[in-house]
């Protein structure tokens, strides 16, 4: 497989072009012990190789506990994302809980590699202990570093303004990333970030766009969006178990 990252930044308005991005998708900094956020999330699928559909869902992120792992002090970083179909019904819902080294998150330069284990629950299986990511590129490129994403086609970067727990948060900046993998197909993985040092986790809002190709002919396009509305102090695990 052939990758090939591309690394975009642009100002637009007030917007400062960001080159220092602690990480990909919706983690840019550890926040305390216990702080979580709640995400608002849009699924949009098109192209003549798919049945369109839209649907919402929630994403919630959480820091849980420190612990020594190896002679490292790492933390337990919790992720659960649910996706609903318009009419309510909820299509699925995956926990996913990190282990990762708190040298790392705080560096500025985590990787896949750098993480511990990883359980991962999928709806109402068991949970499952695993050293790798999610095998589905689209899951796991979101919430976590590794291979960076953002947009191919002309994008809208003007800052946005979302109400946060009932106060309009402002971005400060804007990271823009493309990722091209080469296989039977061309997967094009697109990432933009709007981004607040007031936030947990430094992310206000984030869209990502997932594109496959044969030759240059699109065959369909993933894009989920992200608005931050909730966040808090008191993040308690939904895997109490998985240690």
């Amino acid at each position: 497989m052939i990758v090939r990252l591309v690394l975009l930044t642009a100002t637009a308005l007030s917007i400062r072009a960001d080159t220092n991005a602690f990480a990909d998708g919706l983690f840019r900094k550890l926040p305390k012990a216990g702080s979580w956020v709640e995400y608002n999330v849009q699924f949009e699928l098109s192209g003549p190789g798919t049945r369109p559909s839209l649907r919402v869902g929630n994403v919630k992120i959480s820091r849980l506990d420190t612990v020594r792992e190896g002679g490292h002090e790492c933390c337990w970083i919790e992720v659960r994302d649910e996706n609903r179909h318009l009419s309510g019904k909820v299509a699925y819902v995956y926990i996913t809980k990190y282990l990762l080294p708190v040298e790392k998150l705080t560096s500025g330069k985590p990787a896949q590699s750098d993480i511990v284990r990883i359980w991962k629950k999928e709806g109402g299986k068991e949970p499952v202990l695993t050293k790798g990511p999610f095998e589905n590129r689209r899951r796991n490129i979101l919430y976590f570093p590794g291979t960076p994403p953002a947009a191919r086609r002309p994008v809208d970067l003007k800052a946005k303004t979302i109400t946060v727990d009932g106060q309009d948060i402002h971005s400060q900046s804007v990271l823009q990333q493309e990722a091209i993998f080469e296989e039977s197909l061309r997967h094009i993985v697109s990432f933009r970030t709007w981004t607040s040092e007031a936030m947990p986790f430094g992310v206000l809002s984030a869209e990502i766009e997932f594109c496959r190709y044969e030759q240059d002919r699109l065959l369909s396009s993933f894009v989920r969006t992200f608005e931050l509305r909730k966040t808090g102090d008191s993040a308690v695990s939904l895997l109490p178990n998985c240690n």
